[in-house]
C-alpha cells in the first residue's frame, strides 16, 4: 500500500523506493529463509508484484511513452542532472533557513551549483557523530540488521549525490559516482534531474541506526545513574535542535489582492494575462494562487522542469502576446522573432479572439533581482500596453496594475507566426535557420480570402549557394537563388483562406544537374502586408514581340511578373527571358560553382538593396572608366538585355532619381517608358567588345574612394582576380600603380599560377603598368595574381615590406 502511494503521490521517491527494496528484501530473506517455504508468503507476493507492476504501467504509461520516444523532453541531459546534483560538504552544511548559522555559512553555500533545494540535504555534526556509534553498537550487540541500515544510509547518501563528486561547487576533474551507473544503464534513471531527493531515502536509513548509536550511549551508561542518561538525552535533543534550528520559519502568506474578487465576480469564462508569470517561477506559482481563487484560466506560465515541447507555442508565437509576456519582462526588444508586426493594430483584436479581457503586472516582482521586471523594462512594459492597447479601465494600487482592455470583434486582422521545422531564435542578429521543410503559419481572421505580399531576407552559409522554394496550398509560389549576402524576396501569397495556412519554405543546393538535397539557410526581417489585390498591369505593349531580348526587374525578385514567371517555372514574361543572379553562376572544373555578383551592372543592380541605389558610383571600384563601360556594354550583348523593368512602389523618389542618373550614364542609347506602375528603360543597342570582365576576389584592401583621386585598393602581399573568358586568348594588362617613398618594390602578375609578367615600382608616383601576356586564359574562370616580390631602399639594402595600391584596372582579349 505504500509503495501504490508513492506512486501515486512522486515518481522520483517510487524509483528511489524501489532502488531501496533491492537490498532489504535481499537481506530479510537471506535470514528468514524459511518464510520462502510459505505457499501463502509466496502466493502473497507474486500477487504484490504483479499489482505492482501493472499498477505502476498503467499509471505511468504516458511518461513511458514519452521517454521511449524521440522526442523525450523528461530527459534534462547529464548536464543538468550534474549542476542539480548536491556538493559532498551539504551534509555538514545548515541550509539558509539556520536560525543562527545561515549568514555565517552563506560563502560555502554560495559555491554550491544549483539550487537550495537540490543542496539540502543536511544531516549535522551532532546526528553523524551519533551514526558512527550506530557501527560500535553492531560490532557489540552483534546485530547484523543494524550494517543494512548504517550501509544504506551511506549508499544512498553517496548515490544522492549525483554522477560526478561536487566539492565547494568544484566538478572538475570530473570523479564519477555510483548514480552514473543508474543513470546510462537503468532505464528511465536519465530523466531524473534533482537526485538529491534520494537524501530522503539516505535520511530515513540515517535515522534508524543514529537509534541505536543512540541506545551505544546508554549501554555505555548502563552503570551510572538513570539522571545521567536523561542529561545525555537531554544533551543530544539539544544539540540536534540546535542544528536544525529554523526560526522563524518562513510562510508564504495566503493573503490575495483584493482586485482578484473583482474578476471572480464576471461572469463567463475568459483567460488573464499575468506578468511576470511566463519568467518568474515564483510569480508563476502565485498567479497560479491567485487563479484557483478567480476561477478563471491564465493564459501566461511556465513549466517549472521540464519545457513540455510545443505546450507554449501560442503564447511565444503569436504577435503582441508573445512581447507581453515574454519580451517586454525579460527587457528584450521587440520584434521577438523574425517575423515584423503592426502591434497597434493587432493588439486588442488578438486579445479579444483568444478571449484575454485582462492584462496584470505584479508590482511584487518589479525591481532588480534575478527573474524580475527591472524598472526601466516596467516603464517600457507600460508605454507598450498604453501605446498599443485601448484600455477600457486601469486599476493600480499597492500589489498590482490591472488593465481590462476595450471589447472589439475578434475578427478583421491577419498574422504570421514561426511554424513548423525552424532552428532557435539567435537573439544577438534576430535570425533563424530552417531544418528541412519549414513553414511560415497564417492566421486570417478576416471574413474573406486575402492576398498578402511577403517581404523577407535570406542568405545560405559561407561560400555556397541555395535554392530558396516557397509553397502555398501545394502549389509553387517562385524558386529564388540566394548566396551568402543577404537577398530579399518578395512574394506575393495570393487567396489566403479565412483561418490557418501554412506556407512551406524548402531550401535545397544550388544545382545545374538538377541534383538536390535539402540544405539550410537563415532567414531574417520578414514582413508582411494584407492586399486587396495584387497589382498587376496586363498591358505589355513596351515589349518587342519580333526580338526575344530579356528583362532586368528592379528591385531583384520584386514585382507581379517576375513572381508570376516564377509560378510557371519559365522565368520569362511573353518569351523575353528574366535575368537574375542565378544567370551568372559558373562552374569551375572542380564542379564547384562560383557566384560572378560583382561583374559591371550586375553588381549595381543585383547585390544592391534599395537604400545602396545612392552609392551606385562606387561599384566601379578599380576598373578604369572605359573599361568599365565596356563591361556593361560586353554584359548587356551577351546576355541580350533589352529592358530594365522598375516597380514603381519598391523605390522612393530619390533612389530612383539615382538609378536613373546611373543607368543613363553608363549605358547607352536608353529610351524611358513610364506607366502608372512602373518604369521601363528600353535599351536599343550594345555592341559587343573584347574586354574580359574580372571580379575581385581576396588579398585587396578596402576601397579608397577620396574625391579627385582613381579609386584604389591597396596590396600587402598577393591579391587575386577572377577573369571571366568567353574564348582562350591572350590579354592586354594594363593598370596604374604606386609604391612607398623612396622605395623600390618589385611585383608580378600570375595567370593560372604561371608566372607571366614582372614590374618595378620606385616612387609614390602613379606609374602605368601595360604588357600582353604570355600565357593565355582558357575558357571560363581564370585567376590572375598580382604579388610583391621584395623591396629595396634606394640608398642600398634591403627594407621592410612597403605595399602598392593599385587603380584603373582594364583587361582586354587580343586582337
Amino acid at each position: 500500500l505504500f509503495f501504490i502511494l508513492l506512486i501515486r503521490g512522486e515518481s522520483h521517491f517510487a524509483a528511489y523506493y524501489s532502488i531501496f527494496l533491492v537490498p532489504f528484501l535481499i537481506f530479510y530473506l537471506s535470514h528468514n529463509r524459511d518464510i520462502l517455504k510459505n505457499k501463502l508468503f509466496r502466493r502473497y507476493s507474486l500477487l504484490a508484484l504483479v499489482l505492482g507492476i501493472l499498477f505502476t504501467l498503467w499509471f505511468y504509461l504516458p511518461l513511458i511513452k514519452v521517454s521511449v520516444s524521440e522526442d523525450n523532453y523528461l530527459n534534462p541531459g547529464i548536464e543538468q542532472t550534474t549542476n542539480y546534483s548536491p556538493d559532498l560538504l551539504s551534509i555538514i552544511t545548515p541550509t539558509d533557513l539556520h536560525a543562527f548559522w545561515s549568514e555565517y555559512f552563506a560563502p560555502t553555500r554560495a559555491l554550491f551549483t544549483g539550487n537550495g533545494t537540490t543542496y539540502s540535504n543536511y544531516l549535522g555534526l551532532t546526528a553523524l557523530i551519533l551514526f558512527v556509534f550506530s557501527f560500535f553498537y553492531a560490532k557489540r550487540a552483534q546485530l547484523k540488521e543494524i550494517y543494512i541500515w548504517s550501509l544504506s544510509a551511506i549508499g544512498f547518501f553517496v548515490l544522492s549525490l549525483g554522477p560526478f563528486l561536487h566539492y565547494l561547487g568544484t566538478v572538475e576533474p570530473k570523479i564519477p559516482l555510483p548514480y552514473l551507473f543508474l543513470y546510462q544503464y537503468v532505464p528511465f534513471f536519465e530523466n531524473i534531474r534533482a537526485v538529491g531527493r534520494l537524501w530522503v531515502i539516505a535520511l530515513l536509513c540515517f535515522c534508524v541506526a543514529i537509534a541505536f548509536g543512540i541506545k551505544f550511549l546508554f549501554d555505555h551508561l548502563s552503570k551510572k545513574s538513570i539522571s545521567g542518561q536523561v542529561l545525555v538525552l537531554a544533551v543530544v535533543i539539544l544539540l540536534i535542535s540546535l542544528e536544525y534550528l529554523a526560526i522563524p520559519l518562513p510562510f508564504s502568506s495566503l493573503d490575495y489582492p483584493p482586485f482578484y474578487d473583482r474578476i471572480k465576480e464576471k461572469q463567463g469564462d475568459f483567460k488573464v494575462a499575468d506578468i511576470p508569470a511566463s519568467t518568474n517561477y515564483i510569480a508563476d506559482a502565485k498567479a497560479k494562487y491567485y487563479a484557483s481563487i478567480y476561477q478563471k484560466e491564465l493564459i501566461s506560465g511556465l513549466d517549472p522542469a521540464r519545457n513540455i515541447p510545443g505546450k507554449w507555442d501560442l503564447q511565444k508565437t503569436t504577435p503582441v502576446l508573445s512581447e507581453i509576456l515574454y519580451t517586454l519582462p525579460k527587457g528584450k526588444e521587440t520584434p521577438t522573432d523574425i517575423i515584423s508586426h503592426d502591434h497597434s493594430n493587432l493588439a486588442n483584436k488578438i486579445f479579444a479572439y483568444f478571449d484575454i479581457p485582462y492584462i496584470i503586472i505584479q508590482k511584487e516582482f518589479v525591481g532588480n533581482k534575478q527573474d524580475y521586471i527591472l524598472p526601466d523594462n516596467f516603464d517600457k512594459l507600460k508605454n507598450f500596453i498604453a501605446e498599443n492597447f485601448t484600455i477600457e479601465n486601469k486599476y493600480e494600487d499597492e500589489y498590482l496594475i490591472a488593465y481590462k482592455l476595450k471589447e472589439v470583434p475578434p475578427t478583421d486582422f491577419l498574422y504570421l507566426t514561426i511554424g513548423d521545422n525552424w532552428e532557435e531564435l539567435n537573439t544577438a542578429n534576430k535570425t533563424r535557420r530552417t531544418k528541412n521543410e519549414a513553414s511560415l503559419k497564417v492566421y486570417n481572421q478576416y471574413s474573406t480570402i486575402k492576398n498578402i505580399y511577403l517581404s523577407l531576407q535570406v542568405k545560405s552559409p559561407k561560400d555556397s549557394y541555395r535554392t530558396v522554394s516557397f509553397y502555398f496550398k501545394n502549389g509553387l509560389l517562385g524558386n529564388y537563388f540566394v548566396f551568402e549576402k543577404p537577398t530579399t524576396i518578395r512574394i506575393l501569397v495570393p487567396n489566403v483562406p479565412v483561418g490557418e495556412s501554412d506556407i512551406t519554405i524548402k531550401v535545397t543546393n544550388y544545382s545545374k544537374s538538377n541534383s538536390y538535397q535539402y540544405q539550410s539557410a537563415t532567414f531574417s526581417n520578414i514582413e508582411y502586408e494584407v492586399i486587396e489585390e495584387p497589382k498587376e498591369t496586363k498591358d505589355f505593349n513596351w515589349l518587342d514581340d519580333s526580338s526575344n531580348e530579356a528583362i532586368i526587374n528592379l528591385p531583384p525578385d520584386y514585382s507581379y511578373y517576375f513572381q508570376d514567371a516564377q509560378i510557371k517555372e519559365k522565368k520569362e514574361i511573353n518569351n523575353h527571358p528574366l535575368i537574375s543572379l542565378e544567370d551568372f553562376v559558373i562552374e569551375n572544373e572542380e564542379g564547384n560553382y562560383m557566384l560572378l555578383n560583382t561583374l559591371p551592372l550586375i553588381n549595381e543592380l543585383f547585390d544592391a538593396d534599395e537604400e545602396k541605389y545612392s552609392k551606385l558610383e562606387t561599384y566601379r571600384d578599380i576598373r578604369g572608366i572605359n573599361y568599365y563601360l565596356d563591361n556593361i556594354a560586353n554584359i548587356i550583348a551577351n546576355k541580350n538585355i533589352g529592358y530594365i523593368y522598375i516597380d514603381r512602389d519598391s523605390l522612393n523618389e530619390e533612389e530612383k532619381e539615382k538609378l536613373s542618373q546611373y543607368l543613363n550614364n553608363y549605358i547607352l542609347s536608353l529610351e524611358t517608358i513610364e506607366g502608372d506602375q512602373f518604369m521601363i528603360y528600353k535599351i536599343h543597342s550594345a555592341e559587343k567588345n573584347n574586354s574580359v570582365p574580372f571580379v575581385i576576389s581576396s588579398g585587396w584592401d578596402i576601397l579608397e574612394n577620396k574625391a579627385g583621386i582613381s579609386k584604389r585598393r591597396k596590396i600587402n602581399d598577393k591579391a587575386l582576380l577572377y577573369l571571366y573568358a568567353q574564348n582562350e586568348t591572350n590579354i592586354n594588362l594594363r593598370f596604374n600603380a604606386r609604391t612607398c617613398a623612396d622605395t623600390i618594390t618589385n611585383g608580378s602578375v600570375e595567370i593560372n599560377g604561371e608566372l607571366d609578367n614582372t614590374f618595378t615600382l620606385e616612387s609614390t608616383d602613379y606609374k602605368e603598368i601595360a604588357f600582353t601576356t604570355t600565357h593565355p586564359i582558357k575558357i571560363g574562370l581564370n585567376q590572375l595574381t598580382i604579388s610583391i616580390q621584395d623591396n629595396q631602399s634606394q640608398t642600398g639594402g634591403d627594407t621592410k615590406s612597403c605595399p602598392i595600391w593599385v587603380s584603373d584596372v582594364s583587361i582586354y582579349a587580343t586582337e
